[in-house]
């Protein structure tokens, strides 16, 4: 039941990965790039130990990216890197 419920969630947490890579690759500072670049590579969960840590910098970058006004831009990247598992090239990214 346990194992059931962590498959549930790989879905949220590769989707934070997008997150922090996103806010790193415009330049944001971001905690747990290392791990997310883990989790976007092998598509699970972080350690047990560094849930709440990871989600925790998901949210951060969220906000960072709120703050510095990127949302928009943040949206389109992010989806463009979750399809094609790569940011655009700067000639391509001139929104």
């Amino acid at each position: 039941m346990e194992d059931e419920r962590q498959e549930e969630r790989i879905p949220n947490f590769i989707g934070n990965a997008v997150i922090i890579l996103t806010a790193s690759h415009l330049g944001c500072e971001v905690e747990m790039l290392d791990t997310a670049r883990e989790v976007w590579h092998t598509k699970r969960l972080p350690e047990a130990v560094l849930l709440g840590m990871y989600e925790n910098a998901a949210r951060n970058a969220v906000s960072t990216i709120q703050k510095r006004g990127l949302v928009e831009r943040a949206d389109r990247l992010g989806e463009i890197f979750y399809r094609t598992g790569e940011f655009p090239s700067p000639e391509e990214d001139n929104p």
